[in-house]
């Protein structure tokens, strides 16, 4: 008979926790990332209002979550935090694919790739 640990064990799926630009922390299942890339910012072009990189053969937009979500809070989150993604020569981006369509989320940081629920 499976003990109550092995059982939790069952139920747990591997995540992806991230930061935002903003400093916050938000997670992804794994079995949602395609790939975690690095690309150096000479390589991110504009395409109209968006931000995108020439990504195996096609063009993958990339997207800051800090930018598309609203912030939902009176007070920033962290009212110290500075950006420092900026400063840095490339970008982190995991990317996430739909049948024939991809995504690049940018992140500041990649904590953890192996969290349970």
């Amino acid at each position: 008979m499976a003990s109550e640990d092995d059982a939790q064990k069952e139920k747990t799926h591997p995540y992806l926790l991230f930061t935002t630009r903003d400093a916050a922390q938000m997670i992804m299942p794994l079995a949602m990332v395609t790939r975690l890339e690095e690309f150096s910012r000479q390589e991110i072009e504009q395409a109209g209002n968006h931000e995108v990189v020439q990504y195996r053969g096609g063009i993958l937009p990339l997207v800051n979550l800090g930018e598309t979500l609203p912030e939902r809070r009176a007070r920033p989150r962290h009212p110290g935090h500075t950006e420092t993604t900026g400063k840095r020569a490339s970008v982190d981006v995991v990317v996430h694919s739909y049948k024939d369509k991809s995504l690049g989320i940018v992140v500041s940081e990649m904590l953890s790739s192996d969290i349970g629920p």
